[in-house]
Order: structure tokens, then C-alpha cells, then sequence
């Protein structure tokens, strides 16, 4: 049987977490095919029985091939699995007892967490469970490395998005707030499932614009106070700015990792519905109108009141819209 190996950049390493992530799932795959994997010199090596290797397997170990090593020589580290109660990246805020019902996974603003989002638990209707994704670096996961690029975030959320909803035959949506939109972009694109009936963004600009990371100290304060969600008291407070402007910066790392120019190639063949405040500068309803470009399966957009964190603070008004949405598409 014939030694392959694919070529590894050992300059361009995914962060810790991205060891544990979409690639979980391509290994069993692999598993199942009787691909053997291993990790020699720092570079990816595998070896397979005829026929086992076809132009997508090997697509996704060229693509993957960082992430699979970062795996393979953290194989020893015990992992949740996704979906199980030891995981700690999806937090349910309202989960029916019977499981039918579609699941709106949200993925919150830059330094944001499930907190943020607690009153969708009671604001959310009948038909709609709804499931925070808790990122590395935030809130109960504070201590935790944050992530710096969006393509190794993007495998883990989609990795515990498939997990989630194994058992069943649940629809679902991604649900993105700001930066949280562009990371939804990108984990749509990783879902390849008839289910996933929606993609909606809040308070967000599309891949296209592009974004940075270099804000000095004194423009990130700036720009939370723009936002608005922050308490004054915390951004005067000299130990919450050493403690979480470091954390907001990976974020916004993230953000600026998720610029792509428009093509035709990188449209999504799922709806996109857009949530833009009348009073929000920093994505105006006519920037976040934009996203109509990135799918060829239909866009609409709906201003409602409010700043940057609307969603938080209307869920009502925001589930409404998607629950009708959802059923309207059948």
C-alpha cells in the first residue's frame, strides 16, 4: 500500500482550540474508511486501502491538514463530545422536552456570551428552541484562550451545531449577532444540510467590508461606548479594561480573518434575513443590506428600533419574525 503525505505549513499554526474541532468528524470518517492518519516531522502522512481516497477526501485533508495536526498531536487530551452535558460551547436557553421543535443556534457579539441573550428564554414562541453558542474567552470561559481566526472557530461551532442535533431530524437557523453574523457567514458554509432553513444577521456588515483588528486602547473604549451594552462603571474600571480589552482584540482578530471578496462561488444557497437598527452607526440598514449579495436562495431586511444591541433587547419582536419566516418557507 502506497505512503501519501501532504504538504504542512508548520509557520501557520490554528489556535489550541482549533485541535478540537470539524476535524473530530472527518477523522471518523476517515476512520470508517480505513484511512490511517499520523503526524511525522510535522507534516501530515496517511495511508489507505485502494480506492478509500477520493478528489473530496483529499480536498478536505488539504484544507483541514493544520487543524488534523494539531489533533493528532493532542489525541491524548480528553474532549467532550458535542452535544454532551460535558461540553461546554452550547448553553440551551429554551429546549423543549420533546426535541421537535427548530433550534436557533446564536452566535453572540464580540465579547459577548449566553448572558447576553437570556431573555430569548421566555421571549421565544411556540416552534422555536433557542441554544447559545458560548465561545472560548467569555463569560464562564473567561480564563480560556480566545480564538484569533475565524476559519478554526467556524469548524468547531459547525462540529457542535451537527452534534447537537445527531439524534434527530430537527430544522435548524444560525443566528448571528455583529461579529457573531460573520462567523454564522462562515459557519454556514461548513453545514452542508438541507435542515438549516435560514441564516440571520444582526447589526452586521457582510464578509466584503473589510475590518481591523489594530484599534488602540483608548478607540476600543470608544467604540463600546458607540455600541452601547457596556456600563460605563465597567469601562472606567482599570481591572475589567486589562482583563477583557485583550479578549475583544482576538474578536476583533476574528472579525477582520473573515474579510473575503464578494463571488459567486462564496454565496450561500440558503436564505439570509438581516435585523439593522434605525439608530445603529456602526452597520447602517443600507451597509447591512449588502448581505442580499451573498445568497442565491432569498434576502430580506428589516429595520427595527434601536442601537448595536437591539437583539438583546427586543427578542421578542426578532423570534417573531424568524418563527414566520421559518414557516413561511415551509
Amino acid at each position: 500500500m502506497a505512503l501519501h503525505e501532504t504538504e504542512h505549513d508548520t509557520g501557520s499554526r490554528p489556535a489550541a482550540g482549533a485541535a478540537f474541532s470539524f476535524a473530530d468528524r472527518l477523522l471518523e470518517e476517515l476512520r470508517r474508511r480505513r484511512i490511517r492518519l499520523w503526524v511525522d516531522g510535522g507534516r501530515l502522512h496517511y495511508d489507505a486501502p485502494a480506492h478509500a481516497i477520493d478528489d473530496r477526501i483529499l480536498g478536505l485533508l488539504r484544507r483541514h491538514r493544520d487543524t488534523l495536526v494539531q489533533r493528532l498531536l493532542h489525541a491524548e487530551e480528553p474532549t467532550a463530545g458535542p452535544g454532551t452535558p460535558g461540553s461546554q460551547w452550547l448553553r440551551p436557553l429554551k429546549q423543549t422536552p420533546h426535541g421537535t421543535n427548530t433550534v436557533v443556534f446564536v452566535i453572540p457579539a464580540a465579547g459577548s456570551g449566553p448572558s447576553t441573550y437570556r431573555s430569548w428564554a421566555e421571549a421565544a414562541p411556540e416552534g422555536l428552541d433557542v441554544v447559545c453558542v458560548h465561545l472560548p474567552g467569555r463569560e464562564e470561559r473567561f480564563a480560556e484562550e480566545p480564538y484569533t481566526t475565524v476559519g478554526p472557530l467556524a469548524d468547531r461551532i459547525a462540529h457542535e451545531v451537527a452534534g447537537h442535533l445527531a439524534d434527530s431530524a430537527r430544522p435548524f437557523v444560525l443566528f448571528g449577532h455583529s461579529a457573531g453574523g460573520l462567523i454564522g457567514y462562515e459557519v454556514a458554509r461548513r453545514l452542508d444540510s438541507a435542515r438549516l432553513k435560514l441564516l440571520v444577521v444582526a447589526a452586521s456588515t457582510p464578509p466584503s467590508e473589510a475590518h481591523t483588528a489594530d484599534l488602540t486602547d483608548t478607540e476600543l473604549l470608544d467604540a463600546l461606548r458607540d455600541w452601547g451594552g457596556t456600563p460605563e462603571e465597567a469601562l472606567s474600571d482599570s481591572a475589567v479594561r486589562t482583563a477583557v480589552l485583550p479578549r475583544l482584540r482576538a474578536d476583533l482578530a476574528v472579525v477582520a480573518s473573515c474579510h473575503r471578496p464578494w463571488s459567486e462561488a462564496a454565496r450561500l444557497a440558503v436564505p439570509i434575513v438581516v435585523f439593522a437598527g434605525a439608530e445603529d452607526e456602526s452597520g447602517t440598514p443600507e451597509d447591512c443590506a449588502a448581505w442580499s449579495h451573498w445568497t442565491t436562495d432569498g434576502f430580506r431586511l428589516h429595520t427595527v428600533p434601536g442601537g448595536h444591541f437591539f437583539p438583546a433587547q427586543q427578542p421578542a419582536r426578532l423570534l417573531r419574525t424568524i418563527a414566520e419566516t421559518v414557516s413561511g418557507a415551509g
